[in-house]
């Protein structure tokens, strides 16, 4: 429609996970229209254990089905035992998984690759989607 870009808004936003708990910081998001980009850091990860992978949820507007299972940001961690999982996925969910490629399939952040060594594992991150 003609007046696509009239709907703004920005805000902040408070990332959770399907596993245990997270902490967060400069979390926001801007959305213009349909296109919505958001950006923050999660640290402070409780669960290092699970074998299921790492999401992000509760993102601040939904995707729609025909823009799920893509890559949409970029990102960048340490004290995490995969490497090159820089690339921000969203899933079927409309949740952040953080992939990357290797020698054989995809890999992707595990709860136990989180905190290797003892660290605390940061994530910095940004993605841009389309919401409903």
């Amino acid at each position: 429609s003609n007046n696509a870009l009239d709907d703004y808004e920005e805000g902040s936003w408070t990332p959770t996970t399907g596993h245990g708990t997270l902490s967060s910081s400069n979390c926001v998001y801007t959305k213009i229209g349909r296109m919505v980009l958001i950006q923050g850091r999660v640290e402070s990860m409780s669960n290092n254990s699970s074998s299921s992978g790492f999401e992000i949820r509760n993102l601040p507007f939904t995707a729609p089905s025909a823009n799920e299972n893509v890559a949409v940001g970029s990102a960048f961690y340490n004290y995490i035992g995969t490497a090159h999982a820089t690339v921000v996925y969203i899933n079927s969910n409309s949740y952040l998984e953080f992939y990357g490629g290797s020698s054989g399939n995809w890999s992707y952040i595990r709860h136990q690759d989180l905190s290797v060594s003892g660290g605390n594992t940061s994530i910095y991150f940004s993605a841009l989607y389309q919401a409903s």
